[in-house]
């Protein structure tokens, strides 16, 4: 593990990172490795606090599999059984005459299609551009935007693809963050603070 983690700190792909290893309570390997501020040259510390990023997949992974597990959903189930708005979905079919063509999907989004980034509800659209500019277009990532109002906004956008289709990082955790709301009444914040952080 050592000298791997080094690795990634000496070819400059990480100023700094900590690994542990723990099973059964017991911590089998803690290091440190590189700089917590490479300008003051302040080395990694056990205790670093980092920030959280795409981590938050797994955390609203357990949330949404807490609720499974008490029964209160099938993976199965389409996500409009909680968020109405996505009933009737549009897909993007490419373009025809410099507009958007669009047609129905053959089959509602479901929790698994959010679960494992099926869903087409996507970001990061690289070569699908009027698509793109109206996912822009709707400011979805306006750091004012309650869960609500953005799923609400999602709704009303064409997916990229069929429901289960193809894989496409985007905004599926999102929407299952806004059916644990819906399913619990509780915001996402709290139900994670109650159910998993404080436990």
């Amino acid at each position: 593990i050592n000298r791997a983690m080094q690795a990634y700190v000496d070819g400059g792909k990480l100023p700094g990172l900590v690994t542990m290893v723990a099973r059964r309570g017991k911590i089998a390997h803690a290091e440190c490795f590189g700089w917590m501020d490479i300008e003051v040259g302040k080395p990694m510390q056990l205790d670093a606090i980092f920030r959280v990023a795409s981590m938050t997949k797994p955390i609203t992974n357990a949330a949404v599999m807490m609720l499974y597990e008490e029964g209160l959903f099938q993976l199965s189930d389409p996500i409009s059984r909680f968020i109405p708005e996505f009933r009737d979905s549009k897909v993007f079919d490419g373009t025809s005459n410099g507009g958007m063509k669009l047609v129905n999907a053959e089959r509602e989004i479901t929790i698994v299609d959010l679960l494992t980034f099926t869903s087409g509800l996507v970001e990061g659209y690289g070569e699908d551009r009027p698509l793109e500019e109206l996912y822009t277009a709707a400011k979805l990532d306006s750091e004012h935007t309650t869960l609500e109002t953005l799923v609400r906004k999602l709704a009303q956008l064409p997916l990229l693809h069929q429901p289960g289709k193809a894989w496409r990082y985007g905004y599926s955790f999102d929407v299952l963050a806004r059916i644990v709301e819906v399913i619990t009444g509780q915001s996402f914040a709290d139900f994670l603070q109650e159910k998993i952080f404080e436990p």
